[in-house]
Parts: structure tokens; sequence; C-alpha cells
């Protein structure tokens, strides 16, 4: 990728095992990995670091996460504020609430004001409720407010404590169509209803998806022809990679979309074109985040030492 263009990652949980992922839901969640040890989940932030750099990942999107109620599962918003108080080039940071909270639109709120969390993270089918459930639109539309960016867990997920029948994306039509104002991210491309998710963003341009899980796991011949017919129905550029570290790696991660456009590249059926590929490695991203160049970095020697 050109190095005026940042590579941003779009989809990085922060936690630590045992403080914030609990044993039962880390064996689920990392049993289905290509690093299936419960502790693999732990993300210390000097590691997450190391593997930004050793990828070439200017930026990411780093995750707080609130599945408690069902699974035990929470990610701090002050955890996540924190790390991106001290590496403000590094991290975008996304809040998380449980929607059924009756604190959560205050916490939601409190988030943004005081931590600087710039986006809210939602895992409603690990929550047992769809994403057009009613009793999120207050957090949604305070989202639509403040002009942030809302990612919604959608697709599969290994979790046992999660409802699967609020995994596909489906229910994402209401939300864009109550909130048009607002911005989605449907996670994974909602594997695997990846073609009805591409068909949302068709119809709904306040759609995005992210690539992560998806562009790791899925064969090669998939993940081109999800690219493929996202750039056929014009929604391409609000399509972004994102590993989902810790559960997908994420130097190999990237390196698995370059080669796979890079096999598709040549010829009157070209895959993507460098550009396309620019906006999928960050291009995205930055418009969505609406990022300043200052904001992203090239390395780990423009960060404050922990």
């Amino acid at each position: 990728m050109d190095g005026s263009s940042p590579v941003i990652d779009a989809h990085v949980h922060a936690g630590r095992y045992g403080d914030h992922f609990p044993r039962a839901f880390a064996e689920q969640m990392m049993g289905k990995t290509d690093t299936p040890a419960p502790e693999a989940i732990d993300q210390p932030i000097d590691r997450l670091l190391a593997e930004m750099d050793a990828a070439g990942v200017q930026h990411a999107v780093l995750l707080a996460f609130d599945a408690h109620r069902t699974s035990g599962a929470r990610v701090p918003n002050e955890l996540v504020g924190g790390i991106v108080a001290e590496h403000p080039d590094r991290f975008t940071g996304f809040a998380s609430v449980d929607p059924l909270d009756p604190g959560g639109l205050a916490a939601f709120q409190r988030a943004v004001d005081e931590y600087g969390l710039r986006g809210l993270k939602l895992a409603p089918s690990y929550l047992g409720i769809a994403p057009d459930d009613p009793a999120i639109d207050p957090l949604y539309a305070l989202a639509a407010e403040r002009g942030l960016p809302v990612l919604a867990h959608v697709g599969y997920t290994p979790s046992q404590s999660a409802d699967p029948r609020h995994f596909a994306p489906h229910p994402m039509a209401a939300v864009a169509e109550r909130f048009p104002e607002g911005r989605f991210v449907m996670a994974h491309l909602g594997a695997p209803w990846t073609a009805h998710s591409i068909a949302l963003m068709a119809q709904h341009p306040n759609l995005w998806a992210d690539l992560s899980i998806f562009s790791w796991y899925q064969p090669p011949a998939i993940v081109a022809d999800a690219l493929r017919l996202a750039k056929a129905r014009g929604v391409l550029p609000r399509v972004m990679w994102g590993s989902d570290a810790p559960f997908g790696p994420m130097g190999a991660s990237l390196q698995r979309l370059r080669d796979v456009v890079a096999a598709g590249m040549g010829g009157e059926d070209s895959l993507l074109d460098t550009e396309e590929l620019a906006s999928l490695e960050g291009g995205a991203a930055h418009r969505l985040l609406d990022l300043g160049a200052a904001r992203v970095s090239g390395g780990r020697d423009a960060r404050s030492d922990l």
C-alpha cells in the first residue's frame, strides 16, 4: 500500500483473560480459532502494539465489549479510554454497553464525553436481542446525534450464550431506515449471510461492513466472490478490512487479503485495483472515522511508553 495511505484495522478487541473474559467464554471463542487455548484471548497492549508494528498497521479501532449479563464478559469503556489516551495516534476507541441496562445510555454518553471514545460497539445476539430491538433506539439516536458510527455484531459467533435467532444481518435494514443520519457497520460482513449484507448495503447508503474473521477463515474463492459482488453492487467503498484480533491474526489476515486480491488482478475480470485495495486496507475506515492525518501514526516510535 502507498506510504501516504494509513493501514487501519477496523476491528480489534481490548481485554485481558480472567479480568475481562471469563474462562468459559474464552474457551468457546478461542476454541474455533487457530490459537485455541483460552489464554490466547489475552490482549496486553504492548503485545498488540508490537503486532500492529509487525503488520504495518498504523491505526486500529479498539473495542470495549459488554456481554456481561449473559456471559460474564465485559471489557470496560474506562479501559479502552485509558489506552486511547496513552496512544491517541494508534487507536480510536469504541464504547460498549448493554442496551437493556437502565444505565446504558448514560454510560455511553460518559464514555464519549469523559473517556474520548468515538463510536459504539454492540453485541445484540450475545445479549439475546435483535439489532433492531426498540430498546437499542436511544443508543442509536445518541450515536447519530453525535455523528458516531455504530459497529454491530451480526453473523455467527461460537459463544454458547449468544442467541442464534439474532445472528442474521437482516434487521439492520430497519435500523438504517429509522436512523438515516446514522452510520452502522455490520461486523464480519454478516457471515455467512454475506450476499444479503451486501444487498442491504446497496439499499441503504448508511450501512457499512468490515471483513473481520470472514476474510481470514473463509476460503479465498469465497472472499474473492464477496469482494467482487461488493464492487459490482457499488458498496466496496464502505467495506473495511479488520482482523478481529485476538480472534484472528492481524498480520496474516492482512497478507491473506492482499494475496486474494493479487490473485484476482489483471485481465478484464480483475478483482480490485490498487486504489480499491487501499480503501479496504484503511481508506474506508479513515473516511468513516473522519481521522485527520495527525491522528494516524506511522509507527511505534511516535507513541509514549506505558
